[in-house]
């Protein structure tokens, strides 16, 4: 994969999971059977969240896509209200995202790599632990892979559990909780032997460095970049830090 020199085109995008529509936008420069990256972005965000990371991916040759998850934060542009939305719900778009690209004329279905930050990183990690042939490998920003046990963490009885709560100003229902409670990323997450690269800052205050850590000692094939002094998201030199590494990974993951 190399730098490309044709401009970079933007349209947007809807696919369907059911009866709720699924917006995005889609970066690419000119060309055929390009690969593809998918980005997804964080809990209570949305598509415009990750895509200077988007647009980075289509300056070195892929066909890149944000999209907002349903219910995915309070200005999603995608169906479905916050109070819809799981983790479940969140696998299940990104798997009709995923399906919608591969079946486009100018993409290479064969070359797909996921993105995703915080708890988009976690919708990642487990989507391509359980899907290991559709991708060739996975980029994961400050991802949450705690979420599972910190909903157990708060209610060890899911008895306890209100019908909805406000989480990080966002309300969610108490199914939100009761699915993380029922999931084991950390045992999902060994099975997968593609390319992992992860990137997290010393100073993140919501997720804390210690769960890369220890997914780079958990994932097969991992390299995890650290960037001092970055927080929970990463902005400026930050962010392009992270532009720049993800551009290498892909470039040497996808020969």
């Amino acid at each position: 994969m190399l730098f490309s020199s044709s401009p970079i085109r933007r349209r947007t995008f809807s696919c369907m999971r059911g009866d709720l529509t699924i917006r995005g936008t889609e970066y690419r420069p000119n060309g055929e059977k390009l690969p593809i990256a998918i980005v997804c972005h964080g809990f209570m965000a949305n598509q415009q969240t990750v895509r200077q990371y988007t647009r980075a991916l289509a300056k070195i040759g892929c066909c890149a896509y944000c999209f907002d998850f349903c219910g995915g934060g309070t200005q999603s542009q995608s169906s479905g209200t916050t109070t819809d939305m799981t983790l479940l719900t969140e696998l299940d778009d990104l798997d009709a995202v995923v399906s919608f690209l591969a079946e486009l004329d100018e993409v290479d279905a064969s070359r797909l790599v996921i993105a995703g930050e915080s708890q988009g990183g976690l919708v990642t990690a487990l989507y391509t632990a359980r899907n290991p042939e559709l991708v060739r490998g996975a980029m994961l920003l400050y991802p949450g892979l705690m979420i599972a046990d910190n909903a157990r963490s708060q209610y060890a009885d899911a008895s306890e559990i209100p019908e909805t709560l406000d989480f990080m100003q966002m309300t969610v229902s108490g199914r939100y909780y009761e699915v993380a409670r029922e999931l084991d990323p950390w045992t999902e997450i060994a099975s997968f032997d593609k390319p992992v690269l992860l990137i997290h800052g010393t100073d993140d205050q919501i997720v804390p460095i210690s769960v890369s850590e220890k997914a780079l000692t958990i994932y097969h094939d991992a390299r995890m970049i650290t960037i001092p002094g970055a927080g929970h998201g990463f902005y400026l030199d930050d962010r392009e830090t992270a532009c720049k590494e993800m551009e290498a990974f892909l470039n040497e993951i996808d020969q």
